[in-house]
Formats: structure tokens, sequence, C-alpha cells
């Protein structure tokens, strides 16, 4: 149980992270469509999908619980 916690920890420290990064790179190329902005912008995609997906798994998991008691 604990390690998906740590996965879940992991995945949002990721997010934060890449989104820091996003930030810093944007502020400094002063452009969005710099290839470093958007391939950074791209990963954040990666790993929002990921805690997105994990998320409905969650509240599905948590609808079937709910229907078997």
């Amino acid at each position: 149980m604990n390690f998906c916690y740590e996965k879940h920890d992991y995945l949002l420290e990721r997010i934060e992270s890449i989104r820091h990064q996003l930030i810093k790179t944007a502020n400094e190329k002063k452009s969005f469509t710099d290839e470093s902005v958007v391939r950074l912008s791209q990963e954040l995609d990666v790993y929002l999908f990921e805690l997105q997906r994990r998320s409905e798994d969650k509240g599905l998991n948590s609808k079937n619980q709910v229907k078997t008691l």
C-alpha cells in the first residue's frame, strides 16, 4: 500500500518540478514555441495524463467497491 503512495508522491513531485522548469525556460526564452519549452510541455503532459488516468482508475475502483457492499 505504501508503494502506491510513494509512486503517487513521486508523480506529483515530478509534475511540480517539470512545471517549474517549464515556467523558467519559457521566461528565459521568451517564447512558447522554443524547442526546449515544447519538449518540457510535452513531458509535463505525459505525467499529467498519468495522474489523471490513475485518478480515474481509483474512482472506478471506489465505485466498484461500493456496488459490491
